[in-house]
């Protein structure tokens, strides 16, 4: 991609531009974005991946003062009648699933791997949301049907509304509003207040340290006599650890297969589509770059997929 032409998407913007002057900085709205743009997957069809074990989902309901929060799977049962207000149904990970969902985050891959996450798609019943909220990373809101308006503004107050199942802002205060209409797009950096989801919580290392003093001060260690013991085994048999390689972890197969498949050699993906933690699927994907399925990451923070398109790596 060139970083110097003129992206529609980014309002004729190039990308070096928006880089410098928006990217983590400051909300941007894209009126025509994406003009005559079709959602890639139909409300159906978002049910029944709503459905689906293998698809993370959730349905956030507002009633009066009150709001609720369950996660998927949900039969179209488990949903609430369509006519009845202010509830949101969000699938995330639409594109590992659709080809059509793909080829539209691919329009964002000037973004590094790193900061590019998934595709998450929406919908909502009049008067949906999912409350005034901060999330910890940089969000391109892309409206593809109907219309929803969003209140913007820095949240200088970061207290939650106790006992809420969703981390709602407690009081907030929002600087701009916007109707957007479909095909319009609004950028908005981290820490941006707007009407769930905070990835990590920074914690100092005098928080760290004091609650170790907390934990060395309600007694001293009590190890378990035997954790190690091996049972019936051959004592002169040396014992075997986990040597750390990622293509002896039962996933690393479903991992590469995840990365071939989407071609995005991602640790986010691969730990959002397998449900891991973040070292292990660091470690796979550092496992794919040393078996010269993927490449060392570039200084954008990419990597590229070394395999042909459509060729399954070597067992």
């Amino acid at each position: 991609m060139d970083l110097t032409q003129s992206q529609p998407l980014l309002g004729g913007r190039s990308v070096a531009q928006f880089m410098r002057s928006h990217w983590q900085r400051k909300p941007l709205l894209v009126r025509g974005a994406y003009p005559g743009g079709t959602p890639p997957i139909a409300r159906q069809q978002l049910f029944e991946l709503a459905a689906r074990d293998d698809v993370q989902s959730r349905l956030v309901v507002h009633q009066g003062a009150r709001w609720s929060l369950n996660h998927g799977p949900f039969s179209r049962r488990a949903l609430p009648p369509l006519k009845q207000p202010r509830w949101t149904l969000l699938v995330q990970g639409v594109d590992l699933h659709l080809d059509e969902a793909h080829r539209l985050l691919a329009n964002f891959r000037f973004v590094p791997d790193a900061r590019l996450d998934d595709l998450m798609i929406s919908y909502a019943s009049d008067g949906g949301g999912v409350g005034a909220h901060v999330d910890a990373y940089d969000v391109f809101l892309l409206q593809l049907e109907g219309q929803r308006r969003w209140r913007v503004g820095r949240a200088k107050d970061q207290r939650f509304v106790e006992g809420a199942p969703l981390k709602l802002l407690r009081h907030f205060e929002p600087a701009h509003e916007w109707l957007l209409e479909p095909g319009d797009m609004l950028y908005l950096p981290p820490g941006t207040g707007y009407p769930l989801r905070v990835h990590g919580a920074f914690v100092s290392d005098a928080e760290v340290h004091r609650v170790v003093e907390h934990l060395k001060a309600l007694g001293g260690p009590q190890y378990v006599e035997g954790l190690l013991d091996r049972g019936d085994a051959d004592a002169d048999e040396p014992l075997v650890l986990e040597s750390g390689d990622a293509e002896a972890d039962p996933m690393y197969d479903q991992a590469v297969n995840v990365v071939l498949k989407t071609r995005r050699p991602s640790i986010s993906l691969v730990q959002r589509h397998l449900r891991i933690g973040y070292n292990r699927a660091a470690r796979l994907i550092e496992q794919m770059e040393r078996a010269g399925l993927v490449s060392a990451m570039q200084p954008n923070g990419n990597r590229d997929v070394l395999v042909p398109a459509g060729k399954a790596a070597e067992g």
